[in-house]
């Protein structure tokens, strides 16, 4: 009888742990919340975030919506700039959140931490993340300009008291006047929030994408860059949010274009323009335009790139103007002056090109005459002209503009026919130089005395 009740009591034994395990098993399937509902922060993440401050530069002329964002990502700490746009959601770029969290209902609970600044009216406000709720895939291995979006928005864990910034859609407009704020970086503690004005432009090698209001990525001038500068907000005069800062010119470019820079390089940041962005509060699907969604693949920014340092048409004044000044009666011949593309594709020479009709015979050909009246059938003469260079240079905003490199004279050696000239109203003309680095020759037949206006010569 011993038997079966220590069996019954084994059995009993086993069923109180295995409902103990099962318990523990349903615990651990929802992280523990609090009283609000809330993901519980560790107290890890708690204790940092108390060793965090930002600091307005000037207390009363303070952003107080603007925040300090901090991404904790397995032992790395990262600093941005966000800002608030309803009570408990806020933007930034998705560059600045961590590969992992780059992803819809993602819990940002222990890595994201927003910062909101002290001032005079109010003290500094810390709120966790709940989750990301929307953010666009980007890749930090490119170049910047190739993002088609680089925004984020994450849901707070509690509502700010204070007022959220308007998202505005209506783009960014060329030349006008913007405010960006920003967290810039002081120390692992301390971050300070500063404003500056800066500027977008368009059509530029830094972003040749970037060609009016309603481009995805638009490029602005003068907004510095320091490290918690992404995700800043760029606000217009109506105090609205029209895009974040995605981040700076890419290093590789700006490496490149030292030797095309004509003056200093503007500080050059891209910036996402909110105009292309869903909005995530909306519940609707936008109808953008177009330009949100083109081609922005290597390849095509290779081209574009590419065109901007070849496109002959920067030059176009100084080809008028040294035509102007060279294309005047010498001697001998109306010349020609035309333009020969260098090797590297962005410079062109200066040439000498099919000379346009010959001066009035009769002021010339006394020398070529000899006794009774026998004119010789052969000339030389040396004419020397300036050795003029025009190279494609780049300002401080990376857009191209013609240079005149002056390098001194080069002189061309011509031959002619002066009988031909005199009897027969033509001649040929052989010019021979130095020419894109090589002895040319070239020749050319029944040059008369009649002027023809040719169109403006450049050769390719």
């Amino acid at each position: 009888m011993r038997i079966p009740n220590l069996i019954t009591l084994l059995l009993a034994c086993m069923l109180i742990a295995c409902g103990r395990d099962f318990d523990e098993k349903e615990d651990s399937k929802e992280p523990p919340r609090n009283s609000e509902n809330e993901r519980t922060v560790s107290d890890s993440v708690r204790n940092f975030a108390l060793t965090q401050s930002v600091e307005c530069e000037d207390e009363i002329f303070c952003n107080a919506a603007v925040a300090k964002v901090i991404i904790l990502d397995r032992g790395n700490i990262k600093y941005c700039t966000g800002v608030l746009v309803k009570e408990d959601i806020l933007l930034t770029s998705s560059s600045c959140l961590s590969k992992s969290l780059r992803f819809p209902k993602v819990s940002c609970a222990n890595t994201v931490i927003s910062v909101l600044p002290g001032d005079t009216f109010r003290k500094q406000e810390t709120i966790f993340c709940e989750e990301v709720i929307a953010a666009s895939a980007v890749r930090d291995d490119i170049d910047p300009a190739l993002r088609s979006s680089d925004y984020a928005f994450i849901k707070l864990k509690k509502k700010s008291s204070r007022k959220p910034i308007k998202v505005s859609k209506e783009g960014i407009v060329n030349n006008t006047s913007y405010t960006i704020w920003k967290a810039d970086y002081e120390n692992n503690r301390r971050s300070v929030l500063r404003s500056k004005v800066c500027t977008p432009f368009y059509n530029s090698y830094a972003n040749p994408f970037s060609i009016k209001e309603t481009s995805p990525l638009v490029t602005m001038r003068d907004c510095g860059f320091d490290e918690g500068s992404i995700g800043a907000p760029i606000i217009d005069i109506k105090g609205e949010v029209v895009g974040v800062v995605a981040g700076p010119l890419d290093k590789g470019v700006e490496g490149y274009v030292t030797s095309f820079l004509i003056e200093e390089m503007a500080n050059i940041v891209h910036v996402s323009n909110l105009h292309c962005a869903y909005l995530p509060w909306e519940n609707i699907t936008p109808d953008f335009d177009l330009e949100c969604s083109k081609d922005t693949s290597v390849l095509t920014l290779d081209r574009k790139r590419a065109d901007i340092l070849t496109n002959i048409d920067v030059h176009h004044k100084n080809f008028r103007d040294l035509q102007a000044e060279l294309e005047v009666y010498e001697k001998y011949f109306l010349w020609d002056v035309i333009f020969r593309r260098k090797k590297n594709g962005f410079d062109f020479e200066l040439d000498m090109g099919r000379p346009k009709c010959f001066q009035e015979i009769r002021s010339w050909i006394g020398e070529y005459t000899r006794w009774r009246g026998r004119v010789r059938t052969y000339a030389e003469i040396d004419v020397t002209l300036p050795h003029y260079e025009l190279k494609t240079k780049l300002n401080r905003i990376l857009k191209p503009i013609s240079e005149i490199k002056d390098l001194g004279e080069k002189e061309f050696f011509i031959t002619f026919n002066p009988a031909s000239a005199y009897f027969q109203d033509n001649t040929y003309v052989s010019i021979t130089r130095e020419i894109l680095g090589r002895s040319t020759k070239s020749e050319y037949e029944s040059i008369t005395n009649e002027c023809e206006s040719f169109e403006e010569q450049i050769d390719f």
